[in-house]
């Protein structure tokens, strides 16, 4: 998990959460309320496919196109059950929540195909340590 999380409210205006995306070099935000609950998560697809005929951002905010209703894990939650999460709900990404639901960081798709490509990795050195055959 990322626990540097880049955030935003629904307020902000979507030129300015796309200027914070390039500025952060990220491709997502979490949209968080009040007490830093995550509400929302803002891609920089979602921004694209926001522009209007006119090819501008002009009075829209994030809250009129963060996708909302987002499906959220724990640190404690396996990488077994993030990837079923990710797959169940056909994203990239996943807040990551404390006890109080406040946010603690962010896990991608890419943050798991790393962690078992390591692991495959360990996997193989073992395998080729121990077999006569290879």
């Amino acid at each position: 998990m990322t626990e540097d999380v880049v955030t935003t409210t629904g307020d902000t205006p979507l030129h300015e959460v796309a200027a914070t995306m390039a500025g952060e070099e990220v491709g997502s935000v979490v949209v968080v309320d009040d007490d830093e609950s995550p509400v929302g998560i803002i891609s920089d697809r979602t921004i694209a496919l926001s522009i209007d005929d006119e090819g501008t951002l002009a009075d829209r905010h994030v809250s009129d196109v963060m996708t909302g209703d987002i499906v959220t894990v724990t640190a404690g939650t396996s990488v077994f059950e993030v990837t079923q999460r990710l797959a169940d709900a056909g994203v990239r990404r996943l807040p990551v929540i404390d006890g109080d639901g406040a946010l603690e960081g962010i896990v991608s798709i890419d943050d798991v195909v790393v962690l078992l490509s390591q692991e495959l990795e360990n996997v193989s050195d073992v395998l080729s340590t121990q077999s006569h055959r290879l």
